[in-house]
C-alpha cells in the first residue's frame, strides 16, 4: 500500500511509501476571494477567528451550515476541499493512482465513516482501506497483555482507545472522547495563563489584540516542549507596533489552568486500573508533549509511538489482505476492525517476523544484558564498549557515537559500559518516554529518545551484532 493519509485533523499527513509527502493542519480560512488551507489558515485563526474553520473534520455530517462557506454547503464539503488542496499542494509529475489507506480518527461513528469513504472516493486520491488509528498504533508493538490504552490527541479531543486482545486478533473495544484536553481548548487554557502573565507583568493585555494574541499561539508549539523537558519557566514575548514586550509564563500557572481537564483524564484511568493490572499506555503521535499527562500514567508501561511507525505497521497489514479492489472502482472502501495476528508480517522464509513486545511490569522490557551491549538504529546494531562505554549524540538529525570526537563538549549522553546512563550533557534525553537522568540502569528493549530519533539496546546472545544491515 504505497498511499496513505493520516487523519489527525491537528496535522492530516499524506505519506508515500512511507514517507510523508505533504501535511496541512485542520483548517480553513476563508475570504472573498476563496478558501486558504492548513498553516496559512491556521495563522488567521486568532486573527481572523469568524471566517477561520477547525472543527469540519471532528464533526464531519452533511447537517448544513447556517451560511455557506464560500461555495461549500457543510462540513463534508469542506473535507473534500481540503483533500483537494492538499493533493494539489502535495503531488509532484502525475497523479498518483495508487490505492490509498485511510487512518481514521478514534471517535468516527459508522455514519462518519462510511460519509468519509464517500467524500475520499470522489477526491483525487482513490482509498482502498480504511483502519481506526488506534487499531494501527497497538499493532505496530503488539502488546502481550489483556488490553491496551492508545490516548491521542485531536484538535478538539483526546481520545482514551482501549484495545482488547480476544484469541488471536486485536479489537478496539471503545473509544472514549474527552473534549477538554483538544488541541484547541489547551490552546485556550495557556493562552489565558499566558495572558494572565502580560498583564500582570507589564501594562499590555494579549487578548486585546487579535494580532498579538495570533503570535502567542503561533509559539505555543515551543511551550510545549520546554514544558515536556520540565522546564519551571517559559519566556514569551509579544512584538508590538513599536516594541518587544516580554514576560514569564510560569509552568505551575500552566498547571493550574489545566488541572480540571487533567482529572477527567486521571478518573478514567483509574477506573481502567481497577478492572486490569496491567495495563500499557501508548501515546500517539505528539499527545506526550500535553503538560502533565505523563505523570498520571507514571506508574505504567509507557511508549511514545511515532506517526511514522502508524503508517508503517498499516500500510504493511492492508498490503496482506486479499483485495481486488483498484483505483476507480466502484466497489465500496474495505474497514479494517481487527487486527488478526496470523496476517502480520512475515520474514522471507515464512516465520513471523521479530516485533517488539510489551511485557509486564513498571518498565517496557525486563531482564539485564548479560552479554555484549548493543544500540540499535536504523536497522544497524553497534556495540558499546565494554571498557570505554559510548557517547551518544546528534550530528545533523542522525544519532552517532562521538566517543572518538576531539570535541567533549559537544552535547551527548554518556552511556557505560555496563549499560549505565552516566551522564546528559547539552540536549533533551527521554528514556521510554519518560525524562531520564543519570544512574539509570538499561535493560534490553529500552528506548532513548534524542530529540526525534531513537535508540533502541539490545542483547546479542552469541556476541554477534547485526553491522551495515547483514544479518546476524
Amino acid at each position: 500500500m504505497r498511499t496513505a493519509l493520516l487523519l489527525n485533523d491537528k496535522r492530516i499527513a499524506w505519506y508515500e511509501d512511507g514517507h510523508e509527502k505533504y501535511a496541512s493542519p485542520g483548517f480553513i480560512y476563508a475570504e472573498k476571494q476563496g478558501l486558504h488551507f492548513g498553516e496559512r489558515a491556521e495563522q488567521q485563526s486568532r486573527v481572523h477567528p469568524l471566517n477561520t474553520h477547525h472543527s469540519f473534520w471532528h464533526r464531519l455530517s452533511q447537517d448544513r451550515f447556517s451560511r455557506p462557506v464560500v461555495n461549500c454547503r457543510h462540513a463534508a464539503d469542506l473535507v473534500f476541499a481540503h483533500l483537494s488542496d492538499m493533493f494539489e499542494s502535495g503531488k509532484s509529475g502525475d497523479a498518483t493512482g495508487q490505492s490509498a489507506l485511510l487512518l481514521t480518527p478514534a471517535g468516527y461513528s459508522e455514519s462518519q465513516l462510511a460519509l468519509l469513504s464517500g467524500v475520499a472516493r470522489h477526491s483525487q486520491f482513490q482509498p482502498a482501506w480504511m483502519m481506526p488509528i488506534p487499531l494501527a498504533v497497538v499493532g505496530s508493538q503488539l502488546p502481550d497483555t489483556e488490553l491496551c490504552v492508545v490516548v491521542e490527541q485531536y484538535q478538539h479531543g483526546l481520545t482514551l482507545s482501549l484495545i482488547r486482545q480476544q484469541q488471536h486478533a486485536l479489537v478496539c473495544d471503545n473509544a472514549q472522547l474527552l473534549p477538554d484536553l483538544g488541541y484547541f481548548s489547551m490552546s485556550n487554557k495557556l493562552l489565558q495563563a499566558a495572558s494572565d502573565a502580560f498583564v500582570a507583568q507589564t501594562r499590555y493585555n494579549p487578548q486585546q489584540n487579535a494580532a498579538w494574541e495570533q503570535s502567542l499561539y503561533d509559539d505555543l508549539p515551543r511551550w510545549l516542549t520546554l514544558l515536556s523537558q520540565r522546564e519551571t519557566v517559559i519566556p514569551c514575548q509579544l512584538q508590538t507596533d513599536s516594541q518587544q514586550v516580554s514576560a514569564t509564563l510560569q509552568a505551575l500557572d500552566c498547571m493550574d489552568e489545566l488541572a480540571p481537564s487533567l482529572e477527567k483524564i486521571h478518573q478514567q484511568w483509574q477506573g481502567i486500573k481497577q478492572d486490569f493490572d496491567n495495563v500499557p499506555v501508548l501515546l500517539a503521535g505528539n499527545s506526550h508533549l500535553i503538560p502533565g499527562l505523563m505523570d498520571i500514567f507514571a506508574t505504567q508501561q509507557v511508549k511514545v509511538v511515532g506517526d511514522h511507525e502508524i503508517v508503517r505497521f498499516a500500510s504493511d497489514y492492508v498490503s496482506r489482505l486479499s483485495s481486488d479492489v483498484e483505483p476507480g472502482s466502484e466497489r465500496s472502501v474495505s474497514l479494517v476492525k481487527n487486527i488478526h495476528k496470523t496476517l502480520l508480517a512475515r520474514t522471507g522464509n515464512g516465520a513471523p517476523a521479530e516485533q517488539e513486545h510489551f511485557s509486564g511490569g513498571s518498565a517496557l522490557s525486563s531482564g539485564s544484558f548479560s552479554s555484549g551491549v548493543y544500540w540499535l538504529y536504523q536497522g544497524v546494531a553497534r556495540s558499546v564498549s565494554p571498557d570505554r562505554g559510548c557517547r551518544l549524540g546528534l550530528i545533523g538529525s542522525v544519532v552517532s557515537d562521538l566517543s572518538s570526537a576531539t570535541d567533549t563538549n559537544q552535547a551527548h549522553v554518556k552511556i557505560s559500559g555496563t549499560a549505565t546512563v552516566e551522564k546528559i550533557s547539552g540536549l533533551s534525553a527521554q528514556l521510554n518516554g519518560r525524562d531520564v537522568a543519570p544512574g539509570a540502569q538499561l535493560v534490553p528493549g529500552d528506548v532513548l529518545s534524542l530529540g526525534e530519533q531513537q535508540v533502541t539496546f539490545i542483547a546479542v546472545e552469541h556476541d554477534v551484532a547485526v553491522e551495515h544491515g547483514s544479518q546476524a
